[in-house]
């Protein structure tokens, strides 16, 4: 009992311990599952779990539907809880219908076994318990107790990983070694937002309620009103369907740029997956992992300084802003390279190694993925600078530009020349992207400053 009540006391002293240890372990979830597959099970399973992962986290971004920052940002309440209960309960309905018609053309014309599309789904379906805990801690953090959020998802993250680990040491079916992941962590999930509820809903200033008790009356009140569509004790309107426009309008553009991300960053899984093989499918998963670890790493680098970019802008130091940018944009290119360097001697040994598996005849491959990652890893610092200067729907239509060139010349690429193909349109996706956002950069700089000496 001592340790739940560690859980949810309102002391924020820890909060960011528990919120990287939460965070390390939603995303080394699939590092973990790859390495125990390909030591307990086979490498085509290990490369059916390796694509499963990928397409599950493309899928949980659709459930997401960009919701998470406007949510905490609506300080004002403009929508409530129980919007946003619902559009997650809508936008998770939708994200599983993509799903099983993605699945259904996948078996019919891509020979997808039906093994194969069930540990996709099992995946899928134990990530859509993370998406319907996101909405809790969202408002959890809009409230001011994130901390108290941070410690929940650590928690069901932790004993739901473990569980599935040991499930698969024992050489359980992949399957079942995921649906009682997913039960474990929904059973988690409900047991810790009962012992939450007082922190989800209108405060007691709000509610007029003078003791616990009455907030927890109120709760119950406020959730039927979900069912009932009435009044709530405070005389406000529960859920409202005529909000629910509104807050699609307001989360749609996240959405879409989100997903259009996450999907470049793992489309070598994705058309290695269309056109070669899952041990194929299994090498790629393997290769690729230090080259996520060049982005994180520049992401630790340079996310203390964000603030003070979007501070330069604020105060007109457009030459200052333009600098730092350059600065930072040469930091992470020479980070890659040391990376890339070191990868280069000791990667594939090591990878190897952990792996189980003789890597050394895709040095090649693995170079250009390396390269693909230093390139991603720019990309995605310069939508800082190109978000500071409002001009997030060019990030979009980036992304749209390389997507197009993808679908042009991803099958004569990877169907002709196999590995080596895809890390070629690794490369080719993400210099896309970066040259089109250094484009947007120095075109708003020179506009800007243009028009700042005139007015001067």
């Amino acid at each position: 009992m001592s340790f739940l009540k560690k859980i949810f006391t309102e002391d924020s002293s820890n909060g960011f311990i528990w919120n990287a240890i939460g965070g390390s372990l939603f995303a080394g979830q699939s590092v973990i599952l790859l390495f125990l597959c390909a030591r307990f099970y086979d490498q085509e399973t290990a490369g059916v779990v390796s694509i499963s992962y990928a397409v599950a986290n493309l899928i949980y971004m659709i459930a997401l539907y960009g919701v998470r920052n406007f949510q905490v940002t609506d300080t004002k309440e403009t929508y409530r809880f129980t919007d946003y209960l619902v559009l997650r309960a809508l936008s998770i309905l939708f994200a599983v219908a993509i799903l099983l018609s993605y699945m259904v053309l996948m078996y019919k014309y891509n020979g997808y076994s039906g093994h194969k599309c069930a540990v996709v789904i099992a995946m899928t379906v134990l990530k859509m318990v993370n998406a319907g805990e996101d909405v809790i801690v969202g408002r959890l953090q809009q409230r001011g107790f994130f901390v108290v959020g941070a410690r929940m998802g650590a928690v069901r993250e932790f004993i739901m990983l473990t569980a599935v680990c040991i499930l698969i040491c024992m050489k359980f079916d992949i399957v079942a070694a995921l649906i009682c992941g997913t039960v474990i962590s929904l059973v988690m999930e409900l047991f810790l937002v009962s012992k939450s509820r007082n922190y989800l809903r209108s405060d007691m200033q709000d509610t007029g309620a003078s003791d616990v008790a009455d907030v927890y009356a109120h709760d119950m009140d406020e959730a039927g009103m979900i069912i009932t569509g009435g009044d709530t004790v405070s005389g406000r309107a529960g859920f409202d369907r005529t909000r629910l426009p509104g807050l699609l309008r307001s989360c749609t553009p996240l959405c879409v740029s989100t997903v259009l991300a996450i999907y470049l960053s793992n489309i070598p899984k994705y058309v290695t997956d269309w056109y070669l093989d899952e041990i194929t499918q299994a090498i790629v998963g393997y290769l690729i992992l230090p080259v996520f670890t060049i982005a994180l790493l520049n992401q630790f680098i340079y996310t203390p300084f964000i603030k003070g970019l979007g501070d330069l802008w604020n105060a007109g130091n457009r030459r200052g802003f333009i600098n730092r940018v350059a600065l930072q944009s040469v930091v992470i290119i020479s980070s890659a390279g040391i990376i890339l360097l070191i990868s280069y001697w000791i990667g594939i040994p090591l990878l190897s190694m952990v792996y189980n598996i003789d890597l050394r005849p895709y040095m090649k491959e693995f170079v250009l993925l390396l390269v693909g990652g230093g390139l991603y890893a720019l990309e995605y610092y310069l939508i800082i600078p190109v978000t500071v200067m409002h001009e997030q729907v060019k990030i979009a239509l980036s992304y749209m530009a390389a997507i197009v060139m993808s679908l042009a010349v991803q099958k004569s690429l990877v169907a002709g020349f196999g590995l080596t193909g895809v890390g070629v349109l690794y490369i080719l996706v993400n210099l896309i992207i970066t040259v089109l956002l250094v484009f947007v950069i120095c075109k708003k700089y020179r506009s800007v400053s243009a028009e700042e000496q005139v007015d001067g």
